[in-house]
């Protein structure tokens, strides 16, 4: 038997079956349906994709995914956002299902109804939901409509003047993460600097988030291919990155540096060393490990980055270890970077950051008076006083 994801219930509400009986299915069940939807695609699309977004993996919804031109977005890479567009699209063909309402079709009255509810309705106990969760969810909805070819309500007036009334309720500061300061990760690294396997793996994410302020995504996806040591520190190949639009490796360097616990060339040569005892030459470069010592074979996800980073700052005794998060990272590497007086262009290069409005608000947050235009010097502009005029410029000395 096997267990299908909780989005079989719109393919089962769709041919009216108990949702009981549809979670667990069979091998010869799952291709029955996928046989159903293939002869009744061109009725239900929409559906047909909420099914099928949890089989990725079969070579059978791989085909039928490909007939349909049911193709992935680029904004979809991330598994974090894949995840929530998913979750966003099925509450929204739940909701229409429930209203017997045509997901493809929605009349205005439901429209606007549906996404003054999301607005109001408590996510977690007794806190609303925020406004870009909803503004998240309005995108994922309007992926679904342009996937298919439809004009999507998302691009109405009346959408983006119901959008704004909720943006207006929000009144709350957007959540940001505490910068890790250069003090903070200096402990951090000495704190767990073991010779365990898993404390060789903790320092080169440590090291990795300290020396390059990496997002977590991007840490994660790295892969022992990409790794290329020479004399002056190492090469490292970013295939999988936020900014990377076109799915080219893009190339960076970190060279070796005076302090030894924080040389990250020095960091990740002792942790590959250590793979290579175990058999390990190729795949991700940061797997996870059990409670016995032995390594997986798929990668770590974002959240363990957070949570490796606040469980590492909790042994180096920092305060209040839970108010930092992997972006913590990146902002701790711009914070140390603009008190040292570097320029705008090298910080840019170090981060990763292809505009200057990318990075704007990182430094806003650190330094105000960073992007502060020079004044104006008013008295080398004014004009000599005129005589003769029946009247005289007095200017205070």
């Amino acid at each position: 038997m096997l267990k299908r994801s909780t989005k079989c219930k719109a393919l089962a509400a769709h041919y009216d079956l108990q949702v009981s009986s549809f979670i667990m299915i069979s091998d010869q069940e799952h291709q029955r349906w996928i046989a159903i939807a293939r002869a009744d695609a061109t009725q239900n699309k929409l559906v047909l994709a909420q099914y099928l977004t949890s089989l990725d993996e079969d070579e059978d919804a791989q085909e039928l995914k490909k007939s349909l031109g049911l193709r992935r977005r680029p904004s979809h890479d991330r598994d974090n956002t894949e995840r929530a567009y998913r979750s966003d699209q099925r509450v929204y063909v739940f909701a229409c299902h429930k209203a017997n309402v045509d997901p493809l079709q929605p009349p205005r009255e439901f429209w606007v109804d549906y996404w003054k509810r999301l607005g109001g309705e408590p996510l977690k106990k007794e806190q609303p939901r925020r406004a870009g969760t909803v503004y998240r969810a309005s995108y994922a909805i309007q992926c679904l409509f342009m996937e298919y070819g439809l004009p999507s309500p998302t691009r109405t007036l009346i959408h983006r003047q119901t959008l704004r009334t909720i943006a207006r309720a929000d009144a709350r500061s957007p959540r940001k993460a505490r910068p890790l300061t250069a003090h903070h990760a200096l402990q951090l690294l000495e704190a767990n600097n073991g010779e365990t396997i898993r404390d060789y793996r903790n320092s080169g994410i440590y090291g990795f988030g300290i020396n390059k302020g990496f997002r977590g995504a991007t840490i994660v996806h790295l892969r022992l291919a990409d790794l290329i040591f020479d004399e002056r520190g190492v090469k490292i190949g970013i295939r999988d990155d936020k900014t990377n639009k076109t799915g080219e490796t893009v190339f960076t360097v970190a060279a070796h540096s005076r302090d030894h616990i924080a040389c990250l060339p020095c960091i990740l040569k002792r942790y590959i060393n250590a793979l290579e005892a175990l058999g390990i030459t190729d795949g991700p470069l940061f797997r996870p490990i059990d409670r016995w010592g032995h390594m997986e074979v798929q990668h770590l996800t974002t959240r363990s980055v957070t949570a490796l980073l606040r469980k590492g700052l909790a042994k180096a005794n920092v305060p209040e270890p839970n108010s930092y998060s992997s972006h913590s990272y990146r902002h701790g590497v711009i914070e140390t970077a603009i008190k040292s007086g570097w320029s705008i262009d090298e910080l840019m290069l170090l981060t990763m950051h292809r505009s200057r409005r990318g990075i704007a608000p990182y430094i806003n947050a650190i330094d105000p008076w960073y992007f502060a235009p020079r004044q104006l010097d008013l008295t080398t502009i004014r004009p000599a006083p005129r005589t003769g005029a029946g009247w005289e410029h007095v200017f205070p000395r």
